[in-house]
């Protein structure tokens, strides 16, 4: 799998062919375009500001981004986010037919994943933030936990990342979220795999991809259509 760093130069941009994907890493900032009313009536409920922050950064660029590829402009952008599950207003987000994205953050960074065939889901996690591994190996599946043990101490917290994020990426992707065993999806292999994982749990291959972006930042991206290349886009001006 090619990683090729470069943004895409046109204000708009096709969408990526089949088994390729665009990776937007943005810095989590104070940008506040393209922010809907109810946007900021959301915005105004977080009581943390990084939070707040976090939220503003990721709807504006979910916009400024989907636009490009849509050959819109960002405030004419629609993003539904009904889940498919159960109806709310809290499933992953959609753009239209053309493209499937799939976004996530931590404190200092949001990242969308975007690709034209299939669909796709995206995780990141940062290194050194505080983990308990002794209780989050619960979330590992039998062979998980096999190969953890044998991996040393010093090693263990960059080898349940790479697993985790793999494992949030599959679940974002079917839009399960964390309603799903996570100890029954196994993601030692190239395939997210598992037996009981959920009741609706597609019967599809989800494919998995582990994204160098530099840093301290882990990526990973599940995909209904194998992935051969990953583009590292941006920065947003």
């Amino acid at each position: 799998m090619d990683e090729i760093w470069g943004a895409p130069t046109l204000p708009a941009a096709s969408a990526p062919p089949a088994g390729v994907c665009h990776l937007w890493p943005v810095p989590v900032s104070s940008r506040t375009s393209w922010i809907s009313d109810e946007e900021w009536a959301q915005a105004d409920r977080f009581v943390a500001d990084h939070a707040r922050r976090t939220f503003l950064t990721s709807r504006s660029s979910q916009r400024e981004i989907a636009a490009r590829y849509l050959g819109i402009a960002p405030d004419a952008v629609t993003i539904e986010r009904t889940c498919h599950r159960c109806g709310g207003a809290h499933g992953r987000p959609t753009v239209g037919e053309s493209i499937d994205l799939s976004v996530t953050h931590t404190r200092e960074w949001v990242v969308l994943a975007v690709v034209g065939q299939g669909r796709i889901g995206v995780d990141l996690e940062q290194r050194g933030t505080a983990r308990d591994l002794d209780t989050l190996t619960s979330t590992l599946t039998p062979a998980e936990r096999a190969e953890f043990a044998a991996v040393p101490p010093s090693e263990r917290t960059a080898w349940f990342l790479r697993r985790w994020t793999r494992k949030e990426a599959a679940v974002k992707l079917t839009g399960h979220g964390i309603a799903v065993r996570f100890d029954a999806l196994d993601t030692l292999g190239p395939l997210a795999t598992g037996e009981g994982v959920a009741p609706d749990w597609p019967a599809e291959d989800i494919h998995l991809t582990d994204v160098r972006v530099g840093g301290d930042l882990v990526v990973a991206v599940a995909t209904t259509v194998s992935l051969d290349t990953v583009v590292i886009c941006g920065p947003l001006p």
